[in-house]
C-alpha cells in the first residue's frame, strides 16, 4: 500500500488562507498515512480525518492543529503493534509509548471513497 501527498495543492492552500506550508505538509501527511492504517473509508466529520478542509479547518489547525480522535489513534497503534509482532525485524517501529493524539490536513481527500 502507498499514499500520494502532492506539493502543488498545499501551495495553493497556503496562498488561500495564509497558512504554514510546514503545517500543511505535515497535517497532510499524517492523513494519507493514516488512511493506510484505518482504511479508505476513514473519512470524519470532524479533526484530521476530514475528507474536505477549508476555512475552518485551516482556522482549527493555526489555533491548536488538527487531531485524530481517541479511536482512530487506538486503531492505528493497535494495527502497528500487530504488525511489529508479526514481522519484528521488519522496518515497523514505534518509539515508547504512543502519544494521545496524532495530526493532519488535505482540502480534499484525493482518494475516492
Amino acid at each position: 500500500m502507498y499514499c500520494d501527498v502532492f506539493l502543488e495543492p498545499m501551495e495553493e492552500l497556503q496562498q488561500v488562507y495564509a497558512v504554514s506550508l510546514d503545517a500543511l505538509l505535515g497535517h497532510v501527511a499524517a492523513h494519507e498515512i493514516a488512511h493506510l492504517l484505518l482504511g479508505p473509508h476513514s473519512h470524519t466529520a470532524s479533526g484530521l480525518m476530514r475528507a474536505r478542509w477549508g476555512l475552518q479547518t485551516m482556522e482549527e489547525m493555526k489555533r491548536s492543529g488538527l487531531e485524530f480522535n481517541s479511536t482512530q489513534a487506538a486503531v492505528m497503534v493497535e494495527r502497528l503493534e500487530a504488525a511489529q509482532d508479526s514481522a519484528p525485524d521488519a522496518l515497523v517501529t514505534m518509539a515508547g509509548n504512543a502519544p494521545a493524539t496524532l495530526m493532519t490536513l488535505p482540502t480534499q481527500c484525493p482518494n475516492v471513497h
